[in-house]
């Protein structure tokens, strides 16, 4: 502590090895290994080097009491404003298990970072929550949540580049639950550009299809009553004619009263 008080920063890559190897396993001494480990947490704080960081990171998810974790947690937020750049490491490194990708995605969430670093980096995570495969039950739960805080920061902090909706469109087709499915068709919604209208507008008239055809499932109108009124929430005029062919339809007096209130948003 004393080292990172007086900025000692030839003793730096001494502190750092320090809690590299105490993050690596409980010590048979826990009790004295958490002290020491405390110790070098605020020392790195104090520091405010980026290289400091990750060993500090790893605390936080490591097997420390919850005390020492929060520590470290807390310490983050004041060695990096912005951890984009160590963050990604982890995101994009295959040396890295998909907890701690999670893990990492939900520390740039709790970052300083600006809302448009956050929201790039949600959409980082996003791809790399599609890129992975895997037949582990546990991996793939661990994707599908990577999948959806991603989903919940791109909606809070929005993103400009076009790659987010070939994501979304696999998450609405091809998202391992229920809940994934919707988050694309609110994130949809949260979006309002025009792509995001004609996105939601092609579910819907594919909707309109198989009703015509007398195809529709329970499910099906049930995630019809969510794109609506994403449609709505968007306010798009790229929605207006599938929610024209809603109403004009035999669709429940529901489903038309939602299409209604969702054309009187479009601008």
């Amino acid at each position: 502590m004393a080292l990172g008080r007086m900025q000692a920063t030839a003793f730096l890559p001494q502190v750092i090895r320090v809690l590299n190897d105490l993050n690596l396993a409980p010590a048979a001494d826990r009790e004295s290994a958490e002290k020491i480990a405390y110790g070098a947490i605020l020392s790195l704080e104090k520091y405010q080097a980026q290289e400091g960081y990750l060993p500090v990171f790893f605390a936080s998810i490591g097997w420390y009491s919850g005390r020492i974790k929060d520590t470290a947690k807390k310490s983050l937020t004041v060695i990096l404003a912005d951890p984009t750049e160590p963050l990604t490491e982890i995101l994009t490194s295959p040396g890295y298990d998909y907890q701690a990708k999670l893990d990492a995605l939900s520390a740039m969430e709790a970052s300083n970072a600006s809302s448009e670093a956050k929201g790039s980096f949600a959409l980082a995570a996003y791809n790399e929550g599609w890129l992975a495969a895997t037949s582990v039950t546990r991996e793939r739960m661990l994707l599908n949540m990577i999948r959806k805080f991603a989903m919940q920061m791109i909606q809070r902090y929005r993103v400009s580049d076009t790659a987010v909706y070939s994501l979304l469109d696999r998450s609405y087709k091809g998202g391992t639950d229920w809940e994934e499915r919707l988050g694309a068709v609110s994130t949809l919604g949260v979006l309002a550009t025009p792509e995001a209208a004609r996105q939601l507008a092609s579910y819907l008239q594919l909707f309109n299809a198989g009703l015509q055809r007398g195809t529709i499932t329970t499910n099906d109108e049930r995630m019809v009553r969510e794109v609506i009124p994403a449609l709505g929430a968007a306010g798009r005029s790229e929605g207006r004619a599938a929610l024209n062919t809603v109403i004009s339809l035999d669709w429940t007096n529901a489903v038309k009263n939602l299409a209604r209130e969702a054309l009187a948003k479009i601008r």
